[in-house]
């Protein structure tokens, strides 16, 4: 498998100081290089910023607010082949960012998104019948057969992402790009 030299890894976050270590050295861990990993801050009022700079990758705050304002800034500051967006709150395993890549490289995709297993320890029960919904909605709406349309961790291939409108203004902007 090829290198990260192509991708940048961006991790959004808003005080996710407990959480954020574990993302980040799982990043290093399964070999992308600190200087592909920039992470966002959406101004965190915890140690988020002092933890990323421990681990020496780049650390920049988002301009606006909530996730789409972080979506938004990186698509300013990104000019690798590929964005992997990971959520900075340790949902997903890192482990399987290699295999996004990899699917978007091979498949020639603009978009690949990693799905979540639910279980009752990682999302309340409304939470999940609520993402079951409105995956079901977007599915019919738009003729795919996503599994989880909010997903927080996903490849977008950079020049997609910038030709975007950005007109959602929170968690919905996962939405928005898979549209």
């Amino acid at each position: 498998m090829p290198g990260f030299g192509d991708v940048v890894v961006v991790v959004p976050v808003l005080n996710e100081e407990e959480a954020l270590g574990r993302v980040l050295d799982e990043l290093l861990g399964v070999g992308v290089p600190a200087e592909r990993v920039l992470v966002i801050d959406g101004g965190s009022s915890d140690g988020s910023r002092e933890v990323a700079a421990s681990r020496g990758v780049r650390v920049v705050l988002q301009e606006g607010e909530g996730k789409a304002g972080a979506v938004r800034t990186a698509a300013r500051l990104v000019d690798s082949r590929f964005v992997l967006f990971m959520d900075g709150d340790y949902s997903y395993p890192a482990r399987y960012a290699p295999v996004l890549l990899e699917a978007a490289r091979r498949g020639g995709y603009d978009l690949v998104i990693g799905a979540r297993r639910f279980s009752r320890s990682s999302q309340p029960l409304l939470y999940r019948l609520g993402n079951r919904l409105l995956t079901w909605f977007f599915n019919t709406l738009f003729g795919s057969s996503l599994s989880d349309v909010l997903s927080g961790m996903y490849v977008v291939r950079s020049r997609v992402l910038r030709e975007m409108l950005f007109e959602a203004r929170g968690f919905g902007v996962e939405t928005e790009i898979a549209a």
